[in-house]
């Protein structure tokens, strides 16, 4: 796990970008191109790509399928998701490893040298990027606005509900018990890992407070408490998408068994320094 410390504007969005699996014939490289395009058409978007860059399966691996590979060198692959992210590169908070750069790390660690290449900060496979407001001068102990707890993850969300909201509702459960335990001070949780795109906002929970105008009715926010512990159910937790086709026609991959998947990613938007949505990506 790595800590990243980011300065910026109070008012701002931060796309969490995953699983862009360059190199296969199944990597949507036009949605990745309209992701980079996206972020670049404002000086105040920043980006967040949470591993998962390239496919990394060489011709040795049991996953390795000629009619699936674009590009079969992994190397050659970085270097075309340094040159895909390079526009953007001023605008990156940091980079992670995803597991398909992990099977290849007992020769080289393929997320730490995109990272490189873009000259950003590489987080490891998880990390906490800790938010401060923009100013000339950094003061070390100043508080932060938020953070983020951000991984590439292990795990797909599944449920064999037969209702369509019952199963999302239950994949978002899932989704949530998977990050709740992993930092308790964290304002947004993400994951990537399973191709799929969904948003579990802070729950608006409702109690009543005694006063000496008698019983009032509060809401809770995402202050944390004097410990700096926020509420599970206070939380943002977020799953990033993809850019990875399930189907093309003519040719079959090691993915098809799993259902349709949204190929997208998120952004976060920020004003006066709080996290007040995140917007969904269609691409």
């Amino acid at each position: 796990m790595e800590r990243i410390i980011k300065e910026i504007p109070l008012d701002c969005e931060i796309a969490l970008i995953s699983d862009t699996h360059i190199g296969s014939k199944k990597a949507h490289i036009t949605g990745i191109q309209r992701a980079v395009d996206f972020v670049k058409k404002k000086p105040n978007r920043f980006w967040i790509h949470l591993g998962d860059w390239i496919e990394a399966i060489t011709t040795d691996d049991k996953r390795y399928e000629t009619e699936t590979t674009e590009q079969p060198i992994p190397e050659l692959q970085a270097k075309e998701a340094i040159s895909m992210f390079l526009p953007i590169k001023e605008q990156g908070i940091c980079g992670l490893l995803g597991n398909h750069e992990r099977k290849l790390s007992r020769t080289i660690n393929f997320g730490r040298s995109i990272c490189e290449g873009l000259n950003i900060p590489y987080a490891t496979e998880s990390a906490r990027v800790l938010f401060f407001k923009k100013e000339k001068r950094f003061f070390k102990k100043k508080k932060p606005l938020f953070k983020f707890f951000i991984a590439h993850g292990n795990k797909v969300f599944r449920s064999n509900a037969k209702d369509f909201i019952q199963r999302e509702a239950n994949k978002k459960a899932a989704l949530k018990i998977s990050l709740q335990y992993k930092m308790g001070d964290c304002q947004l949780m993400a994951v990537g890992h399973a191709h799929w795109l969904a948003v579990v906002p802070p729950a608006k929970l409702l109690y009543l407070q005694d006063t000496e105008d008698g019983i009032k009715h509060r809401y809770l926010n995402q202050d944390e408490t004097p410990e700096g512990y926020i509420d599970f159910d206070r939380r943002w937790y977020c799953c990033t998408g993809s850019f990875y086709k399930l189907f093309i026609d003519g040719i079959s991959g090691y993915n098809e068994p799993y259902d349709p998947n949204d190929l997208g990613f998120l952004n976060v938007i920020i004003q006066g320094g709080k996290i007040v949505d995140i917007q969904e990506i269609i691409v």
